[in-house]
Parts: structure tokens; C-alpha cells; sequence
């Protein structure tokens, strides 16, 4: 039985990811910051086949926290034969040229918290010697547009 772990699991790439693995049987473990969608999502899985389903609210601006998480779904699942990463959140450049804080959130939780996520599966998955780690972007890391440069500056980075 395949284990998944879909880091970002509310974006909608992530949720036909996941209801394709539903389908097959899968046990998943499912993070997202929104823990409303993410519980809808959780039930629509768990409808469609999935065997085991746990979901982990988190916020992506913790990136310490973000590490320590993602190791508590490793063990809780005696590790994963697959890891997903696909977080963003689409950035409100006009916020982002006056507000730092904002600015600051929006490059941790598109760009930072991507790196910590890849870079702590990837290290896992080096320990238990086997399983897929793939990072899925936006096309406006490729194609960055005037109206949105930040977020696009930070896909770009992925």
C-alpha cells in the first residue's frame, strides 16, 4: 500500500493528486493551511478509498515548525514511498509594496518554506533509503508578470 505525503494538500493540483492515490488505496498524510478545506478535503478522500488519512494543519510562515512536522508525519507513518511538495499563496503585490511583514509572510511561505520542506523529505527519505520527492511550482516562476513580480520572483526561486 502506498504511502503519500502532499505538503500543500488544498491547492487544487494537490487535491487531484491526492484523489488519484485515494482511488488506489493509499494512506495519506495531507498539509495545508487552511484546516477548514483541508477537513473537507480529508472527508472527500476518505469517501473515495483512501485507507488512511491524517491531516495536519500547518502554517507555512513557521518554518521551523514546518521541519519538526513534517519528521512527526514521517514516524507516524514509518516513513513514505512518496512526498509532494506544492504550497503557495498567490501574493497582493499592492499589500506587499507597502507592508514588510506581509512581504516578508509571502516570500516564507512561497519560496523558504518550499526549500525546508523539500530539503527535510529529501533528507528522510535518504534515511530509509527508497521513495519519490517531487516539487510542483507555478508557471509564473517561468512567465512572471509586472502585476505579480514577488510571487513570481519566489516561483522562480523554487
Amino acid at each position: 500500500m502506498t504511502k503519500v505525503l502532499l505538503i500543500g494538500a488544498t491547492s487544487g493540483i494537490m487535491q487531484e493528486i491526492a484523489r488519484i492515490y485515494a482511488r488506489q488505496g493509499a494512506q495519506l498524510c495531507l498539509m495545508a493551511r487552511n484546516e477548514e478545506k483541508l477537513n473537507a478535503i480529508h472527508n472527500d478522500l476518505k469517501v473515495m478509498g483512501a485507507s488512511q488519512i491524517e491531516s495536519l494543519p500547518l502554517d507555512f510562515c513557521d518554518v521551523y515548525r514546518l521541519e519538526t512536522e513534517i519528521k512527526l508525519a514521517f514516524g507516524s507513518f514509518s516513513g513514505f514511498d512518496v512526498v509532494i511538495v506544492g504550497h503557495g499563496d498567490l501574493t497582493n503585490q499592492k499589500q506587499a509594496f507597502t507592508d514588510t511583514e506581509y512581504l516578508v509572510q509571502q516570500v516564507q511561505t512561497n519560496l523558504t518554506s518550499f526549500f525546508i520542506a523539500l530539503n527535510a523529505a529529501a533528507n528522510l527519505l535518504k534515511v530509509q533509503k527508497q521513495g519519490v520527492l517531487a516539487g510542483i511550482s507555478s508557471v509564473a516562476g517561468d512567465r512572471g508578470r509586472k502585476s505579480n513580480f514577488i510571487y513570481g520572483s519566489c516561483k522562480a526561486g523554487e
